[in-house]
């Protein structure tokens, strides 16, 4: 108990030495300095190490003189650190380096403490926690079941929900399958993709830009190397995004845009900020690939030509840093930009025009970091974000909610969604990755752009809801097709009848909505038959006129050649006609469709009789006191008086000779005498004074 071990690291992070105390921190003697016990050398000979990082020492229990120091690997000396020596190497009791044949030798790297608990020497480093009983000859490795690590990014299979790839803090890049996680590359992990067209395609990454891309699991080529491959640096996230139209192409972000059309053989420039700030985040428009967003944090560029040319879209923007950008899943010119920092209500912002203006939408945020955001297609702009203590949702309300049930409150670094599964993912720095179903979908509305039509025509329909479908399975009663999958589908209706549609949604607790009796299909309209009262009226004679029709209508027009009017849309219009002549007469009935028909010579005016009064004197021009002679040549005739309401106020059979008609009794006006006989009917005017 009286020996006491300070364990230090020299300025440049390397081993600084070791010093022992045997009267319990009265004195203290340096052991040794050398080898290098720190660096990443098996033999001990760079100069390199993470003393800044990484250093812890402990004592055997049962030997005060048998120490174990851990850095990069672990270490033992048996002689209270003098040598470090096991033949001509410094003992090394881990391999940090997996090997799959000789499981037994691996500690991860970089280990931050070393604790002896009943004989057993626990060591806990980036990898998790491991245990040896026999004093470091081998290792057992306890981690299994700490969700503990700290990813930067995430990235999905969208063909097969059970893939994943991400990279993760001095814990490299790796693949989840069906079968569990497979590491694919050391390092720490960084950016990770999967080729949306092939998954077996991935392309992983690590600190300031290092790409490789990996197939069936085997490392195929490094596609970029930081600053040897292009001149420019990476940044410790070095972002990089396929093409949403074309998985050959993808867009590298260093000191500048980088493009490559052939899966990172080989690279083309595609900007000149001017700046020496690295890019932090790229993002496309998924409907639009000319549409290219990207940000370094203190600035933000877009380009509207697929890179060609580049502008700047930081006015407007609060001056913070700016963590992450996005372009909108349903429209390339929506761009939303979130904020890190603790700047009150500065956390999020938006823009519906490419990012030439912006609007704050942090209400409901708190004053911590917003590290990344979605939004979710489809869905009336239902958007997530990341933030240091979990995931906030906000809706078409405008007001972001905490949406972190069960989710531990620690900093989410990148969230992405899988449609096919209907789940939104969540990489987090310290608790590893999470998902959650997206919001159960609700059907808001279903409509037809008409709801009343006749056979033959055709209807769209169009859909409202909120969550993430993933199909749709329309049902048409009477239609043609009967059944749909497409998001707005047109349907024909050939007869006539009221009919039910119905829409399911396909996704999360599939609703169903029915509309009952929503489609009413008619006839069309057909004009039987028009008819007047007298196809052969008298000049001021009133003639009413009736149409007969199938379908529905809604006006009715009438067009009356020589008539008075010459036009209605009543119903049964009155007419009168002041002139002798053959005339047309036209209808049109409007409603769900049209249709229109000419009836032509239907009405016909006869010349008037020759008309005398009592004393042999013309009145075509004059006006009567008493009585009027009508002069009748054929037996078997009537003689019919008409006032000016249509009205008849005297009928009289006649035969050859002269009718005596009285006016005595009559107001003064204008009056019709209508003759009838074999020839026709013939109409004259006259006056009563």
């Amino acid at each position: 108990p009286n020996y006491v071990y300070i364990l230090a690291s020299a300025s440049n992070s390397t081993f600084g030495g070791v010093f022992k105390s045997t009267d319990s921190g009265s004195t203290f003697e340096m052991q040794s300095n050398s080898p290098n016990i720190f660096g990443y050398s098996l033999t001990g000979n760079d100069d390199s190490g993470q003393g800044w990082y990484d250093l812890s020492i402990a004592v055997n229990p049962n030997d005060a003189n048998d120490i174990y120091v851990s850095g990069v690997h672990i270490r033992n000396s048996k002689d209270g650190g003098q040598t470090w020596f096991d033949g001509n190497s410094p003992r090394r009791l881990n391999y940090w380096v997996y090997n799959p044949s000789n499981t037994d030798n691996y500690v991860h790297a970089d280990n931050h403490t070393l604790d002896f608990l009943n004989g057993d020497l626990y060591a806990g480093c980036d990898g998790g926690v491991f245990k040896t009983s026999n004093l470091g000859q081998s290792w057992t490795d306890l981690s299994a079941g700490l969700n503990i690590t700290q990813f930067y990014r995430l990235g999905l299979d969208q063909n097969d929900a059970t893939r994943i790839t991400a990279g993760a803090q001095d814990n490299g890049s790796n693949l989840r399958t069906a079968s569990g996680w497979i590491h694919l590359y050391g390092a720490d992990g960084m950016e990770a993709l999967i080729d949306y067209d092939d998954g077996n395609r991935v392309y992983t990454s690590f600190q300031f830009g290092g790409v490789i891309r990996f197939y069936n699991n085997q490392y195929q080529a490094s596609i970029a190397d930081q600053p040897k491959s292009f001149g420019e640096n990476g940044g410790w996230i070095t972002p990089f995004i396929l093409d949403p139209q074309d998985s050959r192409v993808i867009y590298l972000g260093l000191n500048n845009i980088w493009r490559s059309n052939n899966r990172g053989s080989s690279w083309r420039k595609m900007s000149d900020f001017g700046t020496s700030e690295t890019l932090l985040h790229i993002s496309i428009a998924t409907l639009d690939s000319d549409y290219i967003y990207t940000t370094s944090g203190w600035n933000a560029f877009r380009s509207t030509d697929g890179g060609q040319t580049w502008e700047a879209i930081t006015s407007g923007l609060p001056n913070l840093y700016m963590s992450y950008i996005w372009a909108s899943e349903d429209d390339p010119e929506t761009v939303y930009a979130t904020f890190s920092g603790n700047q009150s209500d500065n956390k999020v912002f938006k823009s519906t025009d490419a990012g030439s203006t912006w609007t704050n939408i942090s209400e409901g945020l708190p004053n911590l970091p917003v590290n990344c955001i979605v939004d979710i297609r489809e869905s009336n702009d239902l958007l997530y974000a990341g933030t240091d203590v979990g995931v906030y949702q906000r809706s078409a309300d405008g007001i972001w909610l905490p949406w972190y049930d069960g989710l531990p409150n620690v900093e989410v670094t990148e969230l992405e969604v899988h449609y096919g599964a209907g789940m939104i993912r969540a990489a987090t720095y310290g608790r590893g990755i999470w998902e959650r179903e997206l919001p159960g979908l609700i059907i808001n509305s279903v409509t037809a752009d008409v709801v009343e039509i006749v056979e033959e025509e055709s209807v769209t329909f169009t859909s409202s809801y909120e969550g993430t479908p993933t199909g749709f399975n329309w049902t048409f009663e009477g239609g043609s097709p009967a059944t749909s999958t497409e998001a707005e589908p047109v349907v024909t209706y050939d007869e006539a009848g009221i009919y039910d549609v119905t829409l399911q949604l396909e996704g999360s607790n599939a609703p169903t909505v029915t509309l009952e009796d929503y489609i009413d299909v008619a006839i069309p309209i057909r004009i039987t038959s028009v008819t007047p009262t007298n196809a052969t009226p008298a000049l001021l004679e009133r003639v009413t006129f009736e149409v007969e029709y199938e379908g529905v209508s809604e006006t009715l027009s009438w067009t009356f050649e020589g008539g008075n009017p010459s036009s209605s849309e009543e119903a049964s219009p009155t007419i009168v006609y002041r002139q002798v002549g053959d005339y047309d007469v036209t209808v049109t009935v409007e409603g769900r469709d049209a249709a229109t028909q000419t009836f032509e010579d239907m009405i016909t005016i006869l010349a008037p009789l020759s008309v005398h009064d009592a004393n042999q004197l013309t009145v075509s021009n004059t006006l009567i006191d008493q009585n009027v002679e009508v002069e009748v040549t054929e037996a078997d005739s009537e003689i019919q008086v008409i006032d000016l309401s249509g009205r008849i106020i005297f009928a009289q059979k006649a035969d050859a000779g002269s009718i005596q008609i009285d006016f005595s009794t009559m107001e003064s006006g204008l009056f019709a005498i209508r003759l009838i006989d074999s020839q026709g009917m013939r109409v004259t005017k006259v006056v009563k004074k």
